[in-house]
Order: structure tokens, then C-alpha cells, then sequence
């Protein structure tokens, strides 16, 4: 989803939320008696110690928050209003991003004995590995790859005139993109942005070894519309994988939708409309867990059809690494890069159409108890033009406490 306006919560918005939550909470089990329902509320709250620098800003997300916020917090409203069928809804809070729903949408899973899903709602996305891991009592690390956060500079709600005007914005993806002088505009598109669901329905599920899914959704992977969509097509989207071992699994997903919103048909050639230009995107991953090791990445490759500037190609990729010492420590270290195809503009050499962007991040946890998580990192982002200018490094050391309740 990419958002218009830096948006954030009223003063009383967040108070009001936890105030009803806790509400929620006390009154769970005369309600869930009452109306025959299994209710589960649930929450996750992160604090984090880290600097205000130029490398936070490179991980900064659409609404303008990100892991390295002082704090974050989630709460989960789960129901089983009969057998077979679940209701999910997931709700974030920051004084960053404000306050909004993450998720919302019903899994009716039929057979008892079958792994056999129908998602329908604002739902994960069904391709890519790292969503299940976003959490911070799930990802070892702070940071988020990569392919799931870093914004182009490219953006999805307005056209660049040429590929001088494209150039010209190359590096200010996480900053700001306007192709007309001035001050910047709004981000770019990501790739596959997990921290923004879309509307849609799936069937997920397995025949072992064999794991797949398959959905549609209003919006794409980089441009995801949960409300009312903006223009006539859909992105159909899914993934075959194998699970021959215990602890490997593998699989190709891809995606293909158009992304542009239908207010530009205007400035296109006659006869043309937006829902002919597509992004297209496919993914490989692999992981691998023996003993105290756990090793997983995953490539893709994803392409943006435009009219005004061509296919703009990049591909991304990271490896991701973990062991985990017996007394409930562990080392994590994850590697991650972007690279963009290059282009020629009307003087100097050809160049990558965007500054291409790699990512180390590195730290340690601990594991206090079952839901009280400890951990400390550094991360460092550098973005290179490639043969036009000097590449650019961001440092920055943070610590992090993931508390469940």
C-alpha cells in the first residue's frame, strides 16, 4: 500500500485501543460463555535503545516507522465461531505508523485430516518466507530483508517522463521521490512489502512433501490495495514447494498484476489503459535446520512494466544464518542486496536504473524466558551508483527487548 501522507495517530488513539483491548481481556471469559465462541486475544510489545540516524532511515517502512521505533506493539484477536473455521485479526500500534489493522480474514480449513485452507480478507501474503518471521519474537535479527522493505525509486501513483527524470531520483527511494524539481515526494515501491497485507482470498495448504498456494489479490506485492482497488485487474499469485526431509523445505512462487492506479489512464497513449503494465515477480527460497543451525534465503527477480520508461528489472537476494547455544543464547547474521538492471540516459554511461543496495546485519539474543526475548545488532546499508558516483555506508548498533503477553 503506498501511503499518500505521512499519517499518524490522534493523542488519544493508541490510549483508547489498549484501554479497549484490556476491556476485551478481563471480560474474555463471561463473553466467550456468552456467545458460544472461542475468543483468543493475545499481544507483543517491542522495545527498542537505538540511534536517529541516516541508517534508520533506510529502513523506515511506508507510514514512516520501523523495527528501530523506541516501541511497537501488537495485539491479536483470534475466534473459532464453529468448527473448522477461524477468524484472525491483528492490530499494530506506534507512535511512528499509528494505529491500523494488519490483518483481518477468516480460514476455514474442512477436513480434519487434511491440510486444506480458504483465506479470504485482508490476508498474508501467500508467497515469500519472511512474513511468518516479521515478528519480533520470531526473527532473530532486528532488521527486515531487503526484498520486503527497501523502497525504489520508482513510485507506484505517478509516472517519471524519461529515464533522465528516473535517474535523477536513483538513491532517494527511502527519502523521497519527485521527478519534477522541487522537494521530494513520497517513497517508492518496494518489492514485496510484508508490512502491508492485502484483500484478497487463497487455498493453502499441503500433500506431503508437496506444500502450495494460490491466491488473488486486489493490489500487487509492491503496491497492495486492502481497501477498494484501484483499477480493473487482478494479481494472481502463488507457490509450489517440497518438504523432502525433516527440516528442509524449498519452493518457486511468482506473481503477476498490474499495480498502476487507474486515475493515470488519462496520460496514456489512446487505447491504452493501466491495466496492461504489470509487475512481475518470481521467487525462489530454501531453508535448512539440523541441529543447533538454521540456514534459509531467498532470490528473486521482479519487473515493473511501465509507459513511459520501459521494464525496469532488478533482482534481490539474501541468506540468512542462526545457531542456537544450549543455555537459550544465539548468533544470528543475515546478508542482503539489491541490484537493478542498467539503463542509458541521454549522457554519460549506462548506469543501474537505481542505486544498488546490499545490507549486513548482525547480532546476538538471548531468551530470557518463553516470551521475553533480548537482543543486540549492528546493521550497515550501503548504496552504490554504480560507475557515476561514490557508494555511501549507514552504521547502526541497536538493542532490542520482544515481551509477549
Amino acid at each position: 500500500m503506498i501511503r499518500r501522507a505521512r499519517t499518524g495517530p490522534g493523542p488519544l488513539a493508541i490510549p483508547l485501543v489498549l484501554a479497549l483491548f484490556t476491556a476485551l481481556a478481563v471480560s474474555l471469559p463471561a463473553s466467550a460463555e456468552d456467545l458460544d465462541v472461542d475468543l483468543r486475544i493475545r499481544g507483543l510489545l517491542d522495545l527498542v535503545a537505538g540511534p536517529n540516524n541516516d541508517a534508520v532511515t533506510l529502513n523506515l517502512m511506508n507510514a514512516g516507522g520501523s523495527p528501530f521505533d523506541p516501541w511497537r506493539g501488537r495485539l491479536f484477536v483470534d475466534a473459532t465461531p464453529m468448527e473448522g473455521l477461524d477468524i484472525y485479526t491483528q492490530f499494530h500500534l506506534s507512535d511512528e505508523s499509528g494505529v491500523f489493522i494488519y490483518g483481518a480474514y477468516a480460514n476455514w480449513a474442512p477436513w480434519r485430516d487434511r491440510d486444506f485452507n480458504v483465506q479470504a480478507g485482508k490476508i498474508p501474503w501467500p508467497i515469500g518466507q519472511f512474513g511468518p518471521r516479521t515478528y519480533s519474537d520470531k526473527n532473530p535479527l532486528v532488521g527486515t530483508p531487503l526484498l520486503y522493505q527497501y523502497h525504489s525509486s520508482l513510485r507506484g501513483e505517478i509516472l517519471p517522463p524519461s529515464i533522465d527524470a528516473l535517474l535523477s531520483e536513483a538513491g532517494n527511494g527511502q527519502y523521497g521521490v519527485n521527478y519534477v524539481p522541487g522537494p521530494g515526494g513520497w517513497r517508492g515501491m518496494p518489492i514485496l512489502y510484508d508490512f502491508c497485507w492485502d484483500f484478497g482470498a487463497a487455498v493453502i495448504g499441503s500433500a506431503r512433501p508437496f506444500e502450495y498456494s494460490l491466491a488473488v489479490t486486489n493490489g500487487t506485492p509492491s503496491s497492495a490495495n486492502p481497501g477498494r482497488d484501484t483499477n480493473d485487474d487482478k494479481s494472481v499469485m502463488g507457490r509450489v514447494g517440497l518438504a523432502p526431509l525433516a527440516g528442509l523445505r524449498f519452493g518457486v512462487a511468482g506473481s503477476t498484476g498490474a499495480y498502476l492506479p487507474d486515475e493515470l489512464d488519462p496520460a496514456l497513449p489512446p487505447g491504452e489503459t493501466v491495466n496492461r503494465y504489470d509487475q512481475n515477480l518470481v521467487l525462489v527460497d530454501a531453508e535448512y535446520a539440523f541441529s543447533h543451525f538454521e540456514v534459509r534465503g531467498e532470490w528473486a527477480h521482479n519487473e515493473w512494466e511501465t509507459p513511459t520508461v520501459g521494464d525496469l528489472a532488478l533482482r534481490a537476494w539474501y541468506v540468512e544464518g542462526k545457531y542456537a547455544f544450549p543455555v537459550g543464547a544465539y548468533v544470528a547474521v543475515r546478508y542482503d542486496q539489491i541490484d537493478y538492471d542498467e539503463v542509458q540516459g541521454t549522457t554519460g554511461p549506462a548506469r543501474p536504473w537505481d542505486d544498488d543496495v546490499r545490507r549486513v546485519e548482525a547480532g546476538l539474543g538471548y531468551r530470557f524466558a518463553r516470551k521475553v526475548l533480548g537482543k543486540v545488532v549492528y546493521q550497515s546499508t550501503t548504496l552504490d551508483p554504480g560507475p557515476v558516483g561514490e557508494s555511501r555506508t549507514s552504521d547502526l548498533v541497536a538493542g532490542q527487548l520482544s515481551l509477549g503477553f
